[in-house]
């Protein structure tokens, strides 16, 4: 997954070009109808998935961007892409801290199913590609080149070892 920088200010800026792209995709869909099928399932269990990566550095003031999907029992619930609000030194903290957001969804998600059908499915599991990262999230080891991470970001490290969530490796 990349995540897209640019995203947000075209949902907040959007105008005719964007309108025409969207009836574009309509209108392919239209065609395509009759060789194009949805199909509806059962889902076998309610587990919160979140895939997140971070392109490092990318902002014109050196600000990393998270990208976040969202999803539960494989059907995209929803979607971030959101410059960070610190600049991080090293690509393993901008995704560490997407890795971070990501828990929050999984923590915002497991309440609203807890209070909807009173049961939560844990671990979830967040999917993340880069080794350095989930190796942070796994051991609560902070070296030279980690104690500079805001302490905030280290609620991972917490929602993991009570099994809230897993962290799984997942190539891009």
């Amino acid at each position: 997954m990349q995540p897209f920088p640019d995203s947000q200010s075209v949902c907040d800026t959007y105008n005719t070009k964007h309108w025409r792209a969207v009836e574009r995709a309509i209108g392919h869909l239209k065609k395509t109808k009759d060789t194009i099928k949805i199909t509806f399932r059962k889902p076998k269990e309610l587990r919160m998935t979140p895939s997140v990566d971070s392109d490092f550095a990318s902002g014109e003031d050196r600000r990393s961007t998270s990208g976040i999907l969202g999803t539960i029992s494989g059907c995209i619930t929803d979607w971030n892409s959101q410059t960070q609000h610190t600049v991080s030194l090293s690509l393993a903290e901008a995704e560490y801290l997407s890795a971070t957001r990501g828990v929050q969804m999984i923590i915002f998600k497991n309440n609203l199913m807890n209070e909807v059908t009173n049961k939560i499915i844990t671990p979830s599991m967040l999917l993340e590609d880069y080794e350095r990262c989930i190796f942070i999230i796994k051991h609560q080891h902070t070296s030279s080149r980690t104690k500079h991470i805001d302490v905030r970001a280290h609620l991972i490290r917490e929602h993991y070892n009570i099994k809230i969530f897993d962290v799984i490796r997942v190539d891009t």
